[in-house]
């Protein structure tokens, strides 16, 4: 006659069974997210870096011409010499007289960072028309993308 404590244990082996693979599914489930997590932000490093790389390509890429270079952010450019950048961008090359009325810049301070710009390479005036180089194009798309991440990474946050 088999013991109650017999009795017991054979009532309760399905429930054991059942709570042993419950535990190697969570534990399944745990390493896969950790493994997930890590090849994210490996991903994401990755990404980050690749763009830093990107980036200091552009500044020393063999097309840049071989004068001053300036030191400072963007190779030296501010604010509204990138807005100067991405008013070109839009419309591939302008007349100095409309970037001159559009960007509201007196002729001196306008011709000060047109000179400015083609020293870096990023445009080139030509019979009084400002047209956007590839280098400019390429380092406007990577100050775009630099702007998108931001903000993607802004959102995460919250």
């Amino acid at each position: 006659m088999p013991s109650p404590i017999d009795e017991l244990v054979k009532a309760f082996e399905p429930l054991m069974h059942n709570i042993v693979l419950l535990l190697v599914a969570v534990t399944i489930i745990v390493v896969v997210s950790i493994v997930a997590l890590a090849y994210t932000a490996t991903t994401r490093t990755g990404v980050e870096a690749s763009q830093e790389r990107i980036f200091e390509s552009l500044v020393s890429e063999e097309e840049a011409p071989r004068t001053r270079r300036r030191r400072g952010g963007i190779g030296g450019l501010g604010e509204r010499d990138v807005s100067l950048l991405k008013m070109l961008e839009s419309r591939e090359s302008l007349p100095v007289d409309t970037l001159k009325e559009e960007s509201e810049e007196s002729p001196r301070v306008l011709s000060e960072r047109l000179s400015k710009l083609r020293d870096e390479g990023l445009v080139e005036v030509s019979g009084g028309v400002v047209t956007l180089t590839r280098r400019g194009k390429r380092l406007v798309e990577l100050m775009r993308e630099k702007y998108w991440y931001r903000e993607l990474e802004k959102k995460r946050k919250h």
